[in-house]
Protein backbone atom coordinates (compact mmCIF):
# COMPACT_ATOMS: atom_id res chain seq x y z
CA UNK A 1 0.00 0.00 0.00
CA UNK A 2 1.86 3.43 -1.20
CA UNK A 3 -0.56 5.89 0.41
CA UNK A 4 -4.74 5.88 1.91
CA UNK A 5 -6.99 8.74 1.94
CA UNK A 6 -9.12 8.99 4.64
CA UNK A 7 -12.39 10.71 3.83
CA UNK A 8 -15.98 10.64 6.32
CA UNK A 9 -17.70 10.52 2.49
CA UNK A 10 -19.19 7.14 1.25
CA UNK A 11 -20.00 5.25 -1.05
CA UNK A 12 -16.51 5.95 -3.21
CA UNK A 13 -17.88 6.37 -7.00
CA UNK A 14 -15.14 7.02 -8.94
CA UNK A 15 -11.43 7.91 -8.55
CA UNK A 16 -9.35 9.82 -11.32
CA UNK A 17 -5.99 10.47 -11.34
CA UNK A 18 -4.57 14.17 -12.51
CA UNK A 19 -2.47 14.31 -15.74
CA UNK A 20 0.78 15.41 -13.72
CA UNK A 21 0.16 12.69 -11.21
CA UNK A 22 0.00 14.83 -8.09
CA UNK A 23 -3.98 14.68 -7.34
CA UNK A 24 -6.22 12.35 -7.06
CA UNK A 25 -10.16 13.47 -7.46
CA UNK A 26 -12.56 10.83 -5.97
CA UNK A 27 -16.55 11.24 -6.47
CA UNK A 28 -19.34 10.11 -4.21
CA UNK A 29 -22.68 9.02 -4.11
CA UNK A 30 -23.98 12.23 -2.07
CA UNK A 31 -22.21 14.63 -5.55
CA UNK A 32 -19.29 15.32 -3.53
CA UNK A 33 -16.21 15.35 -5.26
CA UNK A 34 -12.66 15.70 -3.30
CA UNK A 35 -8.88 16.30 -4.44
CA UNK A 36 -6.44 14.93 -2.68
CA UNK A 37 -2.65 15.68 -2.88
CA UNK A 38 -0.92 12.45 -3.50
CA UNK A 39 2.27 12.95 -1.85
CA UNK A 40 0.93 14.21 1.58
CA UNK A 41 -2.42 12.54 1.35
CA UNK A 42 -4.21 16.05 2.66
CA UNK A 43 -7.65 17.09 1.07
CA UNK A 44 -7.14 19.94 -1.20
CA UNK A 45 -10.30 20.87 -2.74
CA UNK A 46 -13.96 19.62 -1.93
CA UNK A 47 -16.24 20.47 -4.88
CA UNK A 48 -20.21 20.96 -3.47
CA UNK A 49 -23.11 21.41 -5.84
CA UNK A 50 -26.22 19.05 -5.70
CA UNK A 51 -26.83 15.92 -3.35
CA UNK A 52 -26.62 13.44 -6.91
CA UNK A 53 -23.86 10.94 -7.11
CA UNK A 54 -20.96 11.86 -9.25
CA UNK A 55 -20.27 9.00 -11.81
CA UNK A 56 -17.20 10.17 -13.61
CA UNK A 57 -14.61 12.86 -13.24
CA UNK A 58 -12.64 14.32 -15.79
CA UNK A 59 -9.38 16.41 -14.85
CA UNK A 60 -7.73 19.14 -17.08
CA UNK A 61 -4.22 18.68 -18.33
CA UNK A 62 -3.81 21.84 -17.05
CA UNK A 63 -4.85 21.05 -13.60
CA UNK A 64 -6.41 24.41 -13.19
CA UNK A 65 -10.28 22.42 -13.83
CA UNK A 66 -12.23 19.58 -13.57
CA UNK A 67 -15.38 18.16 -14.77
CA UNK A 68 -17.87 16.27 -12.84
CA UNK A 69 -20.96 13.74 -14.63
CA UNK A 70 -23.92 13.22 -12.39
CA UNK A 71 -27.10 11.01 -12.11
CA UNK A 72 -29.58 14.27 -12.99
CA UNK A 73 -28.01 13.87 -16.20
CA UNK A 74 -25.64 16.97 -15.61
CA UNK A 75 -21.92 18.17 -16.08
CA UNK A 76 -20.55 20.17 -14.03
CA UNK A 77 -17.25 22.23 -14.87
CA UNK A 78 -14.81 23.27 -11.08
CA UNK A 79 -12.51 25.69 -10.59
CA UNK A 80 -9.68 23.95 -8.77
CA UNK A 81 -8.38 26.87 -7.50
CA UNK A 82 -11.38 28.57 -6.11
CA UNK A 83 -13.81 25.40 -5.49
CA UNK A 84 -16.60 27.07 -7.63
CA UNK A 85 -18.58 25.41 -9.65
CA UNK A 86 -18.23 27.69 -13.23
CA UNK A 87 -21.03 25.93 -15.43
CA UNK A 88 -23.40 23.70 -15.48
CA UNK A 89 -23.91 21.27 -18.54
CA UNK A 90 -27.74 20.66 -19.14
CA UNK A 91 -28.90 18.11 -21.49
CA UNK A 92 -29.27 14.25 -20.75
CA UNK A 93 -32.13 13.22 -19.81
CA UNK A 94 -31.14 10.75 -17.28
CA UNK A 95 -27.80 10.07 -15.76
CA UNK A 96 -24.60 11.08 -16.98
CA UNK A 97 -22.48 8.35 -16.61
CA UNK A 98 -19.33 9.16 -18.70
CA UNK A 99 -17.46 12.46 -19.01
CA UNK A 100 -13.90 12.99 -21.32
CA UNK A 101 -12.22 16.39 -22.46
CA UNK A 102 -11.19 16.86 -25.61
CA UNK A 103 -6.72 17.13 -26.30
CA UNK A 104 -7.22 20.72 -27.00
CA UNK A 105 -9.48 21.42 -24.15
CA UNK A 106 -12.25 22.99 -25.96
CA UNK A 107 -15.03 20.47 -25.85
CA UNK A 108 -16.08 17.31 -23.73
CA UNK A 109 -18.27 14.35 -24.53
CA UNK A 110 -20.69 12.81 -22.45
CA UNK A 111 -22.33 10.01 -22.32
CA UNK A 112 -25.74 8.51 -20.27
CA UNK A 113 -28.06 6.31 -19.71
CA UNK A 114 -30.36 7.74 -22.32
CA UNK A 115 -27.80 6.52 -24.63
CA UNK A 116 -27.30 9.86 -26.74
CA UNK A 117 -23.29 10.87 -26.48
CA UNK A 118 -22.97 15.00 -26.37
CA UNK A 119 -20.45 17.27 -27.51
CA UNK A 120 -20.34 20.32 -25.28
CA UNK A 121 -18.27 23.82 -26.27
CA UNK A 122 -16.61 24.10 -22.69
CA UNK A 123 -16.88 27.95 -22.63
CA UNK A 124 -20.41 28.48 -24.03
CA UNK A 125 -22.16 25.43 -22.71
CA UNK A 126 -23.51 25.01 -26.54
CA UNK A 127 -24.18 21.06 -27.23
CA UNK A 128 -24.43 18.80 -30.21
CA UNK A 129 -25.70 15.46 -29.76
CA UNK A 130 -23.98 12.48 -31.63
CA UNK A 131 -26.22 10.89 -33.75
CA UNK A 132 -26.01 7.14 -32.29
CA UNK A 133 -28.60 6.02 -29.77
CA UNK A 134 -27.14 3.58 -27.70
CA UNK A 135 -29.08 1.24 -25.24
CA UNK A 136 -26.61 2.83 -22.69
CA UNK A 137 -23.31 4.51 -22.48
CA UNK A 138 -20.66 3.65 -19.77
CA UNK A 139 -17.40 5.18 -20.76
CA UNK A 140 -16.75 7.72 -23.26
CA UNK A 141 -12.86 8.89 -24.57
CA UNK A 142 -11.24 10.41 -27.06
CA UNK A 143 -8.46 9.25 -29.15
CA UNK A 144 -6.76 11.22 -31.38
CA UNK A 145 -9.16 13.61 -33.40
CA UNK A 146 -12.34 11.13 -33.01
CA UNK A 147 -14.57 9.59 -29.87
CA UNK A 148 -14.57 6.17 -29.44
CA UNK A 149 -17.23 4.80 -26.79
Amino acid sequence: KLREFKSNRKPLVIVEMSPDGLNATAGYADGIVQMWDISSGRLIRQFTGRSVAANDIAIFSTGRNIVSAHNDGTLKLWDVLTGEQRLVYRGHTESATSVSLSPDRRTIASGSDDGNIILWDIATGKKDKIKIKLKYCKNIIYIVNSVSV
